[in-house]
């Protein structure tokens, strides 16, 4: 998050977790404080559920990005399925060890960790890290 961040990248997080349970994760991560980076915070209660497309055009509405210039990760297909339904880009995210990384992450663009992402393109790629 941080690369992306200094490459100029503007970062939000929407998750199931209130955005009181974000800042306080946020801000005591085993990288420091990094709530400086994200631009915003989602939730279910202020946005609506997170396996529902219409959460997730309420969001690009609220940011002012337009559905196709946004590109949301998560470790659960439903959720991928339904930015994708929005128009966002998708990557799902599955490393060993994590709650549902046996369920896979269906037809999306798949990485173990963040810096496998180039988010240069007008596409999200792997990229291969040597």
């Amino acid at each position: 998050m941080r690369d992306w961040f200094e490459q100029g990248k503007t970062l939000f997080i929407f998750s199931s977790g209130s955005v009181t349970a974000q800042y306080a994760w946020f801000g005591n991560t085993p990288e420091g404080n990094i709530l400086s980076m994200l631009s915003g915070h989602y939730d279910t209660e202020n946005i609506g559920p997170k396996r529902v497309a219409s959460s997730y055009t309420t969001i690009a509405n609220t940011i002012g990005y337009a559905p196709q210039d946004i590109v949301f990760l998560s470790d659960l297909v439903d959720e991928l399925d339904s930015a994708r339904e929005a128009g966002w880009k998708t990557v799902g995210v599955r490393r060993e060890g994590d709650q549902y990384y046996d369920q896979g992450v269906g037809d999306h663009l798949e990485v173990s960790s963040f810096s496998q992402l180039n988010l240069d393109g007008s596409e999200p790629v792997l990229q291969l890290v040597e």
